[in-house]
C-alpha cells in the first residue's frame, strides 16, 4: 500500500512536471512570438520613414528619381512591361532607385533590415497640384520573418511644370521699327533687333552688349558716341555711321555691313576681333584718320577683311591692319595710308584700275587682272603714337612675303606702275618694295623687269608672259554671310518673334479681375501695388482671376500710384497678366517685382501685354521706393502689340534691370502704308549715368510660355502649344505628408 502510495504521488508529479515544463514552453513560445511581431512591424514602419527621410535628405536627387520614373529611363526601354521598383539604400551615399530588388538594408543603429518598394508615383493633371508616391516597406524579425506595410504620401513643394519646354523668344530687346537709345543701354544674353534706324543720342552714348550680338534691319547711327562694345556678332542690314566717336569701339566678334562704312571721326580705334564684311558700294565713305584693327582677338590668325562691292578709300594717314586675309574689290585714292595683312591680300579679277599710295606689309599678293593705269606707290604715312592708334607706324615702303612662308605673290595687269611716280623701284628709290626671303614675286605681260627688290633677290621676280594663274586657290575665297556669323541677315522674317492670338484661347482674357481705386493707395481713385497684391491673396484659393498660374488684372485706364502711405508700391509676389487695353502712358509708378530665389524657376513674373491704345510706355516705370536712386529689377515680359506707334518714348525713373524681354511689335510692314514703330525712344534716367539693362531671362518667358502657350503663333503658323510635363522643385525642400498607412 505504501509502495503503491509512493509509485501514484510519483506518476503525479511526473506529469504535473511534464505539463508545468509544456507550459512553460508555450509560454516562452507565446512571448518570443509577439516579441517578434513587434520587432519586424516596427522594421516594416521604420522602413517607411527611413525612406521618406532619404528622399527629403537630398530634394534634387528626389527631383531625379521622379523624373527617371516620368521618362521611363529607370526601365531602359520605353515598351510595357515594366518591372518593380525597389530604393537602393547606402550607408553614405545617396539613396538610388533600382529595378533590382536588393538585398535587405539594415538601418543603422539599429537591427532592423528593410526592403522598401516603389509602387506607385502619380502624375498631377495640373501644376497646382503635387504628385504622390506609394511606398510597400517590408521589415525582417530576429526569427527572419517578414512583415509588410504600405504608406501613400504627397510631396510637399515639388509640382508639375512646362519648364522644359523653351519659350522661343531669342531677342531680349525687340523693336520693328527704329528709334533713339538716349545715354547707356546694356543689353545680356541674346542680341537685340531693331527694325529701322537706330540712333544713339544723348549726353552718354553708350552700347554695351554681353553675351550677345547687335542686329539692325536698316542704318545704325550715332553722333558723339562714348562706348560701343558688343560680344557677339555684329549684323547692319544697312549703312553703319559713327560721328565723333570719343570712347572705345570694341567689337568682339565678326561685323558685317551690308552698306557703307561711315566712320567719319579722327584719330580712334575700331577694333574688330575677328572678320568685317562691308558689302555696299561705294563702301567706304568719309573716312578720316582711323585705325581698323581686324583680327585682334586672342588666337585669331584667319580673320577677313571683305569688301566685294565698293572701293576701299581710306582718308589720309589712316591704317587698316587684319591679322588673316583682305578680299577687296578696289583700292582707290592717292592720299597716304598703311594697309598691313598678314596672310592674303588679294583684289578682285575684275580689270578695274586700282591705285595704294602709302606703305604696306602683306603676306601674299594677288592681282588677277588690274587696268593698265594701276600702280602702287611707296609713299611715307604720318600715323602718331597715341592710345587710339597704338605705336607709330614707320613708313617701311612695301613689303611682301613672310619669312620662311613661301607665298608666292602674282600681279596680273599690263604696265602696272609700282613704285614712286617716273621711278618705278629703282634702287635709290626711298622705300623700294621687298620680297623677303623665301617668297616670290610674279608679273604678268612686261618685255623687261620693271621692279627690283632690296636687298637683291632678283631670283625670286620673274616675268610671266601672257598667262593668268591662281586659277587653282579659290579655296581661299572668303566665307558667305551665313557660314561667317551663322544667321541670315536681319530682317522681319527672319528675326520674327512669335506673335499673339488671344482669339485661340479666349479664357486667358475673360476671367480678368477689372483693376479700380482702392483704400490701400495713397489715392484711393487710383490702383497700386498692394492693392494688387491683396486681390491676389483673396482669390489664390478660389483661383476665379487666374489662367493656369497667372493672376489676370486688367487695366482700364484707372491711374497708378503709391501705396497708402505715398513712400512705396509694394514688389508683387506671384505671377501675374496686366492686361492694357486703354491708354496707361500718363500714370506711375507701376509695380515690380519681388527678388527671385532662384534667378532659374522665378515664381514672382509680370506679363505685361498691350494693344491698340493700350499704350504704357510714357509711364511705365517700375518702383518699389519713392527714391529715384535706389536701382530697380523687374522680372516678366513687355509686350505691345500697336496699330500705330509713332514717337513713343519710354524713361525709366531709375537705373532698371529688366529680366526677361520687350517687345515692341508694329503692324505688318508689308502693309501700305503702316507704320513700322518710328521714332520709339528710351531715355536712361534719372541722369545721363544711369543704365537701362535687358537681361534676357528664359526662366522668366518659360513660365509665361508654360501659362499661355497656347496663345502664341510661332513663325511657322503653329501655336506653341501646352508645354510636356515635367517634375519641378519649387523650393530647394520638400516634406511627406502622410495620405494613408495600411498594418
Amino acid at each position: 500500500m505504501a509502495i503503491f502510495a509512493v509509485l501514484s504521488l510519483m506518476v503525479v508529479f511526473t506529469v504535473l512536471g511534464v505539463a508545468a515544463i509544456s507550459i512553460a514552453q508555450r509560454d516562452n513560445s507565446a512571448s518570443g512570438s509577439v516579441f517578434d511581431i513587434k520587432q519586424r512591424e516596427a522594421a516594416a514602419y521604420s522602413g517607411l520613414v527611413y525612406a521618406q527621410n532619404e528622399l527629403a535628405r537630398d530634394p534634387v536627387n528626389l527631383l531625379n528619381i521622379l523624373e527617371s520614373w516620368r521618362l521611363k529611363t529607370i526601365y531602359g526601354t520605353a515598351t510595357a512591361p515594366y518591372p518593380a521598383l525597389y530604393l537602393k539604400f547606402d550607408a553614405t551615399n545617396k539613396v538610388a532607385l533600382t529595378t533590382t530588388k536588393p538585398a535587405p538594408f539594415l538601418i543603422p543603429g539599429t537591427n532592423s533590415s528593410i526592403t522598401v518598394e516603389v509602387t506607385g508615383i502619380s502624375l498631377p493633371a495640373t501644376s497646382s497640384e503635387e504628385p504622390n508616391i506609394a511606398l510597400r516597406s517590408t521589415g525582417s524579425g530576429s526569427s527572419g520573418d517578414e512583415q509588410t506595410l504600405l504608406g501613400v504620401y504627397q510631396i510637399k513643394n515639388i509640382r508639375v511644370s512646362s519648364n522644359s519646354a523653351t519659350m522661343p523668344i531669342t531677342h531680349p530687346l525687340y523693336v520693328s521699327g527704329g528709334g533713339n537709345w538716349n545715354n547707356r543701354l546694356r543689353i545680356i544674353d541674346g542680341s537685340a533687333y531693331f527694325g529701322n534706324d537706330m540712333q544713339l543720342n544723348g549726353t552718354v552714348k553708350s552700347l554695351f552688349i554681353e553675351k550677345a550680338g547687335l542686329r539692325v534691319f536698316g542704318n545704325f547711327r550715332t553722333n558723339g558716341l562714348t562706348d560701343f562694345v558688343v560680344d557677339s556678332n555684329v549684323y547692319i542690314n544697312g549703312n553703319f555711321d559713327i560721328n565723333g566717336l570719343i570712347g572705345n569701339v570694341d567689337l568682339k566678334q565678326n561685323m558685317v555691313v551690308t552698306g557703307n562704312f561711315n566712320f567719319s571721326t579722327t584719330g580712334v580705334r575700331t577694333a574688330i576681333r575677328r572678320s568685317l564684311y562691308v558689302l555696299g558700294n561705294p563702301g567706304f565713305v568719309d573716312l578720316q584718320q582711323e585705325f581698323l584693327d581686324i583680327g585682334t582677338g586672342p588666337g585669331v590668325t584667319d580673320a577677313i577683311f571683305y569688301v566685294p562691292n565698293g572701293e576701299l578709300v581710306m582718308g589720309n594717314n589712316s591704317w587698316i591692319r587684319v591679322n588673316g586675309s583682305a578680299f577687296l574689290r578696289q583700292i582707290k585714292g592717292t592720299t597716304p595710308f598703311a594697309l598691313d595683312v598678314t596672310k592674303r591680300l588679294e583684289l578682285a579679277d575684275k580689270g578695274l584700275d586700282q591705285q595704294f599710295t602709302g606703305t604696306g606689309k602683306w603676306g601674299q599678293l594677288v592681282v588677277r587682272s588690274a587696268a593698265t593705269t594701276s600702280s602702287f606707290r611707296n609713299a611715307t604715312v604720318n600715323i602718331p603714337a597715341s592710345p587710339a592708334m597704338g605705336a607709330n607706324r614707320a613708313s617701311d615702303g612695301i613689303q611682301l612675303g613672310v619669312p620662311n612662308s613661301f607665298a608666292t605673290s602674282w600681279i596680273g595687269g599690263f604696265e602696272f606702275e609700282l613704285g614712286l611716280v617716273g621711278d618705278e623701284i629703282g634702287s635709290n628709290s626711298l622705300h623700294p618694295i621687298e620680297t623677303r626671303d623665301g617668297s616670290e614675286f610674279h608679273i604678268q605681260g612686261h618685255s623687261s623687269f620693271p621692279l627690283s627688290s632690296s636687298p637683291p633677290s632678283s631670283a625670286n621676280i620673274s616675268l610671266v608672259p601672257g598667262t593668268e594663274g591662281f586659277e587653282t586657290d579659290l579655296a581661299l575665297a572668303p566665307k558667305t554671310e551665313l557660314a561667317l556669323t551663322g544667321t541670315l541677315r536681319p530682317s522681319d522674317v527672319n528675326d520674327r518673334e512669335p506673335t499673339l492670338d488671344w482669339v485661340s484661347d479666349p479664357t486667358a482674357l475673360s476671367k480678368a479681375w477689372v483693376a479700380t481705386g482702392s483704400s490701400s493707395c495713397s489715392d484711393p481713385g487710383k490702383i497700386c501695388g498692394r492693392a494688387i497684391q491683396e486681390a491676389y491673396n483673396a482669390d489664390v484659393t478660389s483661383r476665379k482671376y487666374f489662367h493656369n498660374e497667372f493672376f489676370v488684372v486688367k487695366l482700364t485706364g484707372t491711374g497708378w500710384t503709391w501705396d497708402a502711405g505715398g513712400i512705396e508700391t509694394s514688389k508683387l509676389k506671384g505671377k501675374y497678366l496686366f492686361y492694357v487695353e486703354e491708354d496707361m502712358s500718363g500714370t506711375m509708378p507701376w509695380p515690380t517685382t519681388e527678388i527671385n530665389t532662384p534667378l532659374t524657376n522665378p515664381k514672382n513674373v509680370i506679363f505685361v501685354y498691350g494693344r491698340g491704345k493700350g499704350n504704357m510706355f510714357g509711364g511705365f516705370s517700375p518702383r518699389y521706393k519713392k527714391n529715384a536712386s535706389l536701382p530697380v529689377e523687374f522680372t516678366g515680359y513687355v509686350r505691345y502689340d500697336a496699330t500705330i506707334c509713332n514717337d513713343i518714348s519710354w524713361t525709366p525713373e531709375t537705373e532698371l534691370i529688366f529680366r526677361g524681354a520687350v517687345h515692341v511689335v508694329g503692324p505688318n510692314p508689308n502693309t501700305p502704308g503702316s507704320s513700322r514703330c518710328q521714332n520709339f525712344t528710351i531715355n536712361s534716367a534719372p541722369n545721363s549715368n544711369s543704365t537701362t539693362t535687358f537681361q534676357f531671362d528664359q526662366g522668366a518667358l518659360n513660365a509665361i510660355g508654360a501659362s499661355f502657350g497656347t496663345n502664341f503663333i510661332l513663325p511657322d503658323g503653329s501655336n506653341l502649344g501646352p508645354p510636356p510635363n515635367q517634375f519641378l522643385l519649387m523650393e530647394n525642400w520638400v516634406q511627406f505628408r502622410t495620405l494613408g498607412e495600411l498594418r
